[in-house]
C-alpha cells in the first residue's frame, strides 16, 4: 500500500511540475523562477539518457508500469490527464514535433514566461 502511495505521489509531483511550467507566466515571480531555473533544469534532465522520476516509477512497478500509470491518469478528476495523454499520442502521429509534448511545453513555458517578464 505504501508503495502505491509513493508511486501516486511521484506521478502527482511530475504533473504539478509540468503544470507550473505551463502556468508560471501568470505571476512575475513564478515566471522568473520558471524561465531562469526550472526550464533550464528540465532541459538538462531531458538531455540525460534517463529521467530520474520516470526511472524511479518504472523500478517500483517493473512489470506493470504502464497499467499503473494508466490507473493514475484515469483517477484524475474527469480523467483529464488520460484525455490529455490521448491527445498527445494523436498529435505524435500527425505532427512533426508535438506541441503539447515535453519539448513543446518547455518552449511554451519559456516563451510565455519571457513575455510576462518583458518590460512594458
Amino acid at each position: 500500500m505504501i508503495k502505491l502511495i509513493i508511486f501516486y505521489l511521484l506521478c502527482l509531483i511530475h504533473c504539478l511540475i509540468w503544470m507550473f511550467v505551463l502556468f508560471a507566466f501568470l505571476n512575475k515571480s513564478t515566471a522568473y523562477i520558471n524561465l531562469y531555473y526550472l526550464v533550464p533544469f528540465i532541459y538538462i534532465i531531458h538531455i540525460f539518457p534517463f529521467h530520474f522520476l520516470e526511472y524511479t516509477k518504472e523500478q517500483m512497478y517493473a512489470t506493470s508500469y504502464k497499467e499503473m500509470v494508466n490507473k493514475f491518469l484515469i483517477a484524475t478528476p474527469f480523467g483529464i490527464l488520460k484525455r490529455y495523454t490521448e491527445l498527445q499520442d494523436n498529435l505524435d502521429k500527425y505532427c512533426f514535433a508535438n506541441p503539447i509534448g515535453a519539448q513543446g511545453m518547455l518552449i511554451f513555458g519559456a516563451i510565455t514566461s519571457a513575455y510576462s517578464l518583458k518590460k512594458r
